[in-house]
C-alpha cells in the first residue's frame, strides 16, 4: 500500500515510478518513518490541484510496460480504492485465522485521531 501511494503521485507528475523493495524496510519503525514522507508527498500533491488540473489527461506506464491515459481526478481515486481492497483482504485473512484485529472502518480511524474512540 505504501508503495502504491508513493508511485501514483510520481506518475501524476510525469516522473518515473518504481515499486518499493521490501528489503529496504527491515522493521515496522522503518515503514512508519518512510510513510510520513509518502503521506506528506500525497498531501502536497493534492493541495496543488485546481479544477483545471484535475481535468487534465495524464498518461502513465505500468510495470508491464502498458501505457494508459485518464483524467487526473480519475487516477486520484485509485490509491484509496486500492488500499481499501487490501485492508479488506487482511481483515478477511485475520477473521479466517481467528486473529483479533482492529476495526478497519474509516470512522474508527477518525474517532481514534480525534481522541473520541472508546476502548
Amino acid at each position: 500500500m505504501m508503495s502504491s501511494e508513493r508511485m501514483w503521485p510520481q506518475r501524476w507528475r510525469g516522473e518515473p515510478a518504481s515499486i518499493l523493495d521490501a528489503k529496504d524496510f527491515p522493521n515496522i519503525q522503518s515503514i512508519k518513518i518512510y510513510w510520513v514522507d509518502v503521506e506528506k508527498n500525497m498531501r502536497d500533491f493534492i493541495s496543488e490541484q485546481t479544477e483545471q488540473s484535475l481535468l487534465k489527461h495524464v498518461s502513465y506506464t505500468n510495470p508491464k510496460g502498458e501505457t494508459f491515459t485518464l483524467p487526473l481526478w480519475q487516477m486520484m481515486v485509485q490509491p484509496p480504492n486500492h488500499n481499501t481492497h487490501h485492508r479488506g483482504e487482511l481483515a478477511a485473512m485475520f477473521a479466517l485465522m481467528n486473529v483479533p484485529h482492529p476495526e478497519e472502518e474509516i470512522v474508527q480511524y477518525f474517532l481514534d485521531k480525534s481522541g473520541q474512540k472508546k476502548f
